[in-house]
């Protein structure tokens, strides 16, 4: 059903199964590490967090700077009963957990997703990235067990932050080979969350739509090349969509295109293609420690991570194209 995407169920299964190398213990210990050390940070000083506190506080009914689908907020709810110490905790084990699975899922390299800038900014900030990135490879594995609904339960999740979930879920669900009938049955799961959060909260819809317009996200650490170039970078989604590659490739040439050509895109969201098969280049994610020398707009540099990848499969697909035309002519 799969062929040449990341792999048949049982192919999954096994990158899933494997023993854990001693790569990856490190990659794990360190994030927990760093994740439990900021943790006290927050207790002293409240200095660590941040975004945590800002979904805590939305789920209250404060929204200032919530920018998120609402269908979420009854979980952290929920975790606004325990502790706060409990609740960092488990948040960031939910995230550091949620980037391992991916990344055993999708077939990247556990240590380089994990040990990255972004991972370890994501875990000091208290962001969703990881729950997010954890939430696609939930997509995929439930489409390659043909479990419809949980594939629904992951698109929601991963649609939370809509920049980060919406490309990269409609691929996976375009690109996996199954019958129409089993991608309708996949928003069902997805309807009924959306229904229920309007119950709950109102048009929410529109209160973000203000509040965006009105208070937009900051956008000096965003990679995307939108602020220079405008709409014209929407060119760049033509040869992922348009030139031939494998479904493979088209995955991980979309998530890179999605990160260049969107109005915003939050370097910390890169940790997604981090856990894609781009071998080394993920390495490059380290150049976000300019964040010390240049604090929040050094971090714009790191387009030039997803515009490497984003070369490394547009010029062999040219390749590909021209001698076609040649053999053709």
């Amino acid at each position: 059903m799969l062929e040449d995407f990341f792999g048949d169920a049982q192919t999954i299964d096994q990158r899933l199964g494997r023993p854990l190398t001693r790569g990856e213990v490190f990659a794990l210990v360190l994030c927990i590490a760093i994740a439990f050390l900021f943790i006290g940070v927050r207790m002293e000083t409240g200095g660590a967090y941040y975004d945590l506190s800002l979904y805590l506080n939305a789920a209250r009914g404060d929204y200032y700077g919530y920018y998120y689908g609402y269908w979420v907020l009854p979980f952290f709810w929920l975790l606004g009963f325990l502790p706060l110490v409990i609740n960092h905790a488990l948040w960031a084990l939910l995230n550091i957990g949620a980037v391992f699975f991916a990344a055993r899922m999708f077939g990247g390299n556990v240590l380089f997703a994990l040990v990255s800038f972004q991972m370890f900014y994501s875990l000091i900030y208290g962001q969703i990235t990881g729950v997010l990135v954890g939430s696609l490879a939930l997509m995929y594995w439930a489409m390659a067990h043909e479990r419809w609904y949980l594939t629904g339960l992951g698109l929601i999740l991963a649609l939370t932050k809509f920049q980060v979930g919406l490309v990269p879920g409609a691929a996976i669900i375009l690109m996996t080979q199954t019958r129409w009938t089993n991608r309708f049955k996949i928003f069902v799961v997805p309807l009924l969350f959306v229904a229920f959060s309007f119950l709950l909260y109102g048009n929410w819809v529109v209160e973000l739509l203000n509040r965006i317009a009105n208070d937009p996200p900051d956008a000096s650490a965003s990679i995307s090349l939108w602020r220079w170039f405008g709409i014209f970078v929407l060119v760049l989604w033509l040869p992922p969509l348009l030139l031939r590659v494998t479904r493979r490739e088209r995955f991980v040439w979309l998530v890179a295109t999605n990160a260049l050509a969107l109005p915003y895109f939050q370097q910390a969201d890169l940790v997604l293609l981090w856990t894609l098969p781009i071998g080394a280049l993920a390495l490059l994610g380290n150049l976000g420690y300019v964040f010390f020398i240049g604090r929040f707009t050094a971090l714009q540099i790191l387009a030039v991570v997803p515009l490497f990848v984003y070369g490394k499969f547009l010029l062999p697909a040219l390749q590909y194209f021209a001698r076609r035309e040649k053999n053709d002519e």
